[in-house]
């Protein structure tokens, strides 16, 4: 797991909180579905960022307060997203994705607490799933049951996690590799 325990300073988080999160899956990339334009690297954290506006000429324009931070912060809406329950994920999205996916993502680093998850400085995705997500309502470029298990196997292998038929069992399996980041990751 290598940088999934370290941090170039000292994370308020140590031990990695574990949410849900529903991605793109753009081709054999995880793309977040608001952020769509930063796919996440392949086996390596993704460090939180802003794209407000910030400092002082923001501030001065929106006549509010808009400090220099880093993400995430309370001020702010930024941060890498996980809910701390799946039926929390969102439902809606706008535009045409090509195939959603929902799995397991550790988040460490400054983690702030939300109502239904957190957000947090740093993430990484541990374990996909199979299961359609209950409730969804946005448009699909992939239809098809098996093409969509095609890509979200594809995506899987790219990424070196596991890819299991419920959502419960990778949230298992993505435990386990919390517990035991040096055993085996195959499911």
């Amino acid at each position: 797991m290598g940088d999934l325990h370290a941090s170039p300073s000292a994370p308020d988080a140590i031990t990695p909180i574990l949410g849900y999160r529903l991605w793109e899956v753009r081709g054999e990339a995880l793309c977040s579905l608001w952020f769509s334009a930063i796919p996440w690297a392949p086996q390596q954290k993704l460090r939180a960022a802003c794209y407000e506006a910030q400092g002082p000429f923001p501030s001065a324009v929106l006549k509010r307060d808009r400090p220099l931070h880093a993400a995430p912060d309370p001020r702010c809406r930024c941060g890498l997203y996980a809910a701390s329950d799946p039926e929390d994920l969102p439902r809606r999205w706008s535009g045409t994705r090509e195939v959603i996916v929902c799995g397991v993502v550790a988040l460490w680093g400054r983690v702030l607490v939300g109502e239904r998850g957190w957000r947090g400085e740093f993430a990484r995705p541990l374990a996909l799933s199979y299961e359609e997500h209950s409730g969804l309502c946005g448009k699909l470029a992939v239809g098809d049951p098996d093409w969509r298990r095609f890509f979200i196997a594809a995506a899987a292998e790219r990424y070196r996690v596991p890819v299991l038929p419920r959502i419960q069992d990778a949230y298992a399996v993505a435990a386990e590799v919390v517990r035991n980041p040096g055993g085996s990751r195959a499911a």
